[in-house]
C-alpha cells in the first residue's frame, strides 16, 4: 500500500484479527449470527449458490446496519434490518474499515469521472451518498482458490475493492454498476490474473461500492447502449440488490420472508417511486455527457 492506502493497514490488520477470530468459532455459534431482515451476517460454506469457484468457503457479509424504528424497517423495505454482529469489537472493526474504503473510492470515482473528460467530475460519487455499501469477508478453506475479484466486480459495484490477507496491495476493478453507467467503457479487467488454489486458508475481504438503495440510473449520454440488469434502459438499484442475494441465497431466512411477506411487491413499489422521482425530475438523466 502506499500514499492514502498505506493509512488503511491498521484498519485492516484489525479486521482480519476479527475475522479470524470469529471464523474460528464453532460453527453453531457462528450460525446465529443471521438475520430474516437483512442479508447481513453467516453464511456457512455450501449456502452461497454463486460461489462454486470457492467451494466450501465461509462467508460473513458486512450491510447497512438500519436499526428497527427505521421508516424503512416498519414499511418492510427487502433487505432493511439491524446487522447481526458478533460482538461491538466486530462492529467497530468492520464499519472503520469500511469507511475508510468509501472515502477512497469515492476520490477514485472523481477521477475516473476526470479521466473520461466528464464536465461534472462528482457525477459518480454523488450516486454513492448514503450509498448501500456491502463487503463481503470470506475464510477459504486449505487447497481451494480464493474468490476472484473480477468475477465479484462483474456482478455489482461501481467499484470494487478486494484486500487479501498475504498482501498488501488492493485489487480495485471497476464494478457492473459502473460498466452499465459507461456503456461498457469502464468495465472489470478481464486479464487479472486467477486466483490459484494455496495449501493455507485464505482470508479475503471484498469491498463494494454502491449507490443510494432508492437510486434510479441511466447510461451516461454518449455512452454506448446496452440494457440495463433488469432488462430495461436504467437500473434501480435496491432492485439490482435483491435480486442479485435472493439467488446467491434462495434458501436463506432473510429470502424466504421477503416472500412470505410480499416484500417485492414492495420493492416494485419503491422501484417505480424512484424512476419517476428521478427521470421527470430532470427530463432525462442528470448526468454530464461522455466525451468523444
Amino acid at each position: 500500500m502506499t500514499g492514502d492506502e498505506d493509512a488503511l493497514r491498521p484498519r485492516v490488520q484489525r479486521a482480519f484479527a476479527s475475522l479470524r477470530r470469529f471464523f474460528a468459532q464453532p460453527p453453531g455459534r457462528k450460525s446465529r449470527f443471521v438475520s430474516d431482515l437483512t442479508y447481513a451476517g453467516y453464511a456457512a460454506p455450501g449456502e452461497d449458490h454463486d460461489r462454486a469457484e470457492a467451494a466450501g468457503c465461509e462467508v460473513f457479509t458486512v450491510c447497512q446496519d438500519i436499526a428497527p424504528p427505521d421508516p424503512r424497517v416498519r414499511e418492510r423495505w427487502p433487505c432493511h434490518g439491524p446487522a447481526p454482529w458478533p460482538d461491538a469489537e466486530f462492529r467497530r472493526a468492520m464499519l472503520a474499515l469500511t469507511d475508510a474504503l468509501g472515502v477512497m473510492a469515492d476520490r477514485m470515482l472523481r477521477e475516473a469521472a476526470q479521466d473520461l473528460g466528464l464536465d461534472d467530475p462528482g457525477v459518480f460519487a454523488r450516486l454513492t451518498w448514503s450509498g448501500w455499501h456491502h463487503l463481503r469477508a470470506a475464510r477459504i478453506p486449505p487447497r481451494r482458490a480464493a474468490i476472484d475479484p473480477a468475477a465479484e466486480a462483474g456482478k455489482d459495484g461501481l467499484l470494487v475493492i478486494a484486500i487479501r490477507d498475504d498482501s498488501d496491495e488492493l485489487t480495485v476493478l471497476p464494478g457492473a454498476v459502473l460498466r452499465f453507467l459507461t456503456g461498457g467503457i469502464l468495465s472489470p479487467a478481464p486479464q487479472c490474473p486467477q486466483p490459484q488454489p494455496e495449501a493455507r486458508e485464505q482470508y479475503t475481504m471484498t469491498y463494494f461500492h454502491v449507490p443510494n438503495f432508492q437510486s434510479c440510473v441511466r447510461p451516461l449520454p454518449g455512452a454506448p447502449v446496452t440494457a440495463g440488469m433488469s432488462g430495461d434502459d436504467y437500473l434501480h438499484y435496491g432492485t439490482h440488490f435483491t435480486g442479485t442475494f435472493m439467488s446467491r441465497y434462495p434458501e436463506r431466512v432473510t429470502t424466504s420472508r421477503i416472500l412470505a411477506e410480499d416484500r417485492l411487491a414492495v420493492l416494485t413499489g419503491l422501484r417505480e417511486q424512484a424512476a419517476s422521482q428521478t427521470f421527470s425530475a430532470c427530463g432525462s438523466v442528470p448526468f454530464s455527457s461522455l466525451t468523444s
